[in-house]
This record gives structure tokens, sequence and C-alpha cells, in this order.
């Protein structure tokens, strides 16, 4: 799913008005070429992530610039390295699976992700608000990884999270004027607890979209979401990077 990052500035002049959204699924996709890419999203190797059962996965710092600086001369600095232990992960991972995978942190955020190292095509964002996305991809981009993090903003997080949570929906048109009027796609939801939701859907042409939102209004992080496309052979890929997902954010 691909979110805008945005500022809402002027949300309290909406509160007397009255607009109808409907949402709509798209695959994420891949604008940079591999050479704008390398510039804008450089990696550096930070050492081994350690799996509960004792595997080692490659892991990897990755730069998501903020704003106009994706066109800047970009400087990456690492915050997280495994020698910490920050790179052990309370999780099973299988051996066969885990030596095709690689795990990513964010730069200058929390945020890590496990995808496989074939998946080599990526594009992110970070608004000056802290909203994150990130999309990484295989080289065809038919298999993806999309990735959006709300550490803020809460009309954005209400945004995001009104196709899966009814309460949240409810907020946003109390507080916003804004009302969630269903999606494009049919979309299947499970609700795992108060803060998570399991979601499905399939796009033509595209592969399954499973994925993951997790909504914490009362929280400093109201927001995340990710979703994973595989095709059906390796749909165990999927349960496992967005069970990795679901253990790094509560």
């Amino acid at each position: 799913m691909k979110y805008k990052i945005i500022a809402i500035l002027t949300m309290s002049l909406l509160s007397t008005l009255s607009f109808a959204e409907k949402y709509s699924f798209s695959p994420p996709r891949v604008k940079l070429s591999i050479n704008q890419q390398k510039k804008i999203h450089p990696l550096t190797f930070i050492g081994q992530a350690t799996f509960k059962n004792g595997v080692h996965v490659p892991a990897y710092s990755v730069s998501v610039p903020m704003g106009s600086d994706a066109t800047d001369g970009e400087i990456h600095y690492p915050t997280n390295n495994c020698k910490s232990s920050k790179c052990y992960f309370a999780m099973d991972l299988p051996k066969d699976i885990a030596s095709h995978m690689r795990v990513y942190n964010i730069a200058q955020t929390d945020e890590w992700i496990l995808a496989p190292a074939e998946w080599t095509r990526m594009q992110g964002d970070m608004g000056a608000d802290g909203n994150t996305t990130l999309t990484i991809t295989s080289s065809d981009q038919k298999s993806n990884l999309s990735l959006y993090s709300v550490p803020a903003c809460v009309g954005c997080a209400l945004d995001a999270a009104s196709p899966f949570f009814p309460e949240a929906a409810q907020e946003y048109q109390r507080s916003f004027g804004i009302k969630y009027s269903g999606v494009s796609t049919p979309l299947h939801i499970v609700r795992a607890n108060k803060k998570t939701v399991y979601y499905q859907y399939q796009l033509k042409g595209q592969y399954q979209t499973n994925g993951i939102a997790k909504f914490r209004p009362d929280e400093d992080n109201p927001y995340d979401d990710m979703s994973v496309a595989v095709p059906a052979d390796k749909i165990g890929y999927a349960r496992i990077m967005l069970n990795f997902f679901a253990l790094t954010h509560k």
C-alpha cells in the first residue's frame, strides 16, 4: 500500500466540513534508477543479526533521507550495529530460509526489516514529522515489501488506519470532517487484538498482498503498517517477514 506523507496543517478548519474519502490500493513501485538508488539509499554492513534458534543473518543499515535531502549528497551514518543487543531477535528463523534473507535497519530510526537478499531494489522517504516509508522489491518488482511508520502525526495515523480500524475512521471524521467511504479493492481483515489487524487483498495481475496494521492512538507511535506480496509458493517467506514486523512493532 502506498501512503502519502503529509503534514496536516489546516485540519482545524476541516472539522466544520465533510469530505468522503475512498481508499485505493496499488502495488508498491521503485521509481529510482539503480544509480539513483545507490546514491540516495546507501547500505552499510553492520554485522550479523542473531535469531532465537541461533541462526545468523547479514544486517545492513539503509539510509532513508529526509525531505529535500533526497536530492542532496547524502552522508550515511548508521545508528545501530550488531555488537549491541538490538541485533538479537527473539523468534525462530528456519535455517533454509535464513540463508536467503537480510536484516535492514533504517538509519536514525528503530525500524528493523527482514527481507529476501535477492530483493535489491528499494526506495523510501522520511517526512519532517518522522513519517517513514520504505519499499523493497525483487528486480522485476513483482514481489515486494512496503513499510509505513507514523511516529507522531495524529491526522496521518487516523488517515492510514481508517481502512482497518473503525474507531480510527470515526475519529478521523469527528476530528477532521473526513469520512472514510470504503476501499476500491475487496479487503479481508482479521482483528488479532485491540491494536493489531491482519489483512489481505488481491490486485488484478499482481501477487496476493498480506499485511499487518497496528494502531495505537494513545501511544507515542500511533500507527505502523507493513505489507508483503509474493508468489503462492513463497507464502512462507511472507509469514516470516510479517512475524518479524510483529515482533519489532508491539
